[in-house]
């Protein structure tokens, strides 16, 4: 009944029909061959299902097909368990999107982003950070508080500190400061560097802050 629900078809309309009836042509051909080896093996299969219901919309399952064997271990039938994923799907699919906008946005307006553990210092920084001191972050390793203070401009390391202070104490909903970076050649590069607390521990302490570094060099 759940799948007669689901697939929008009747039980009279699916008796006598395979799976080809609900094929949304979203899998490639191999997913479908991988899929009917290893059950025509007699093997368990796991896996999730994109199909096609009655009116043509598309929701997704997450399957497990498992295979009934004769004496001789050839498989005479099989069982398909399915649960409907299709809210998950829609979910993840939707962050993709959103996550492949963003590096398109970051590719094209070359702002580079950083993601700061507060508590352990640790940074991760993208490609585009670090090649606007002139480094590769290879040259940068290892990434931690160190890599950003050693490079900072001293004058401007403290009004940075401050301003995070600030933004960490709830006065501002961001942190945002021009500083000067010392870039590989030697020279000072004006940067724009801005962020904004993600995350706190159980106590209220700064855990988790993400931000952007954008050159503005040519502007100052």
């Amino acid at each position: 009944e759940k799948f007669c629900q689901i697939s929008g078809y009747s039980r009279d309309e699916l008796i006598g029909e395979n799976h080809r009836i609900l094929n949304s042509g979203y899998h490639q051909i191999e997913f479908f061959t991988d899929m009917y080896r290893t059950i025509s093996n007699g093997k368990v299969w796991h896996g999730e299902f994109c199909n096609k219901a009655k009116d043509g919309h598309l929701y997704w399952v997450e399957s497990t097909i498992v295979p009934f064997t004769n004496e001789q271990g050839k498989p005479v039938n099989y069982i398909a368990m399915r649960t409907d994923i299709s809210e998950q799907k829609r979910s993840e699919l939707a962050i993709k999107d959103n996550k492949e906008r963003l590096e398109l946005i970051m590719a094209s307006t070359g702002v580079g982003v950083w993601d700061w553990q507060v508590m352990t210092g640790e940074i991760e920084f993208n490609p585009r950070w670090a090649a606007i001191t002139g480094h590769s972050l290879e040259e940068l390793q290892p990434l931690n508080m160190a890599s950003w203070t050693n490079i900072v401009h001293p004058e401007d390391l403290t009004y940075s500190s401050q301003l995070l202070e600030k933004h960490f104490d709830g006065e501002t909903e961001r942190y945002e400061c021009e500083l000067r970076l010392k870039h590989k050649q030697g020279d000072w590069v004006w940067v724009l560097d801005s962020g904004r607390l993600v995350e706190r521990d159980e106590n209220g302490f700064p855990k988790r802050m993400i931000g952007t570094l954008l050159d503005i060099n040519q502007q100052k």
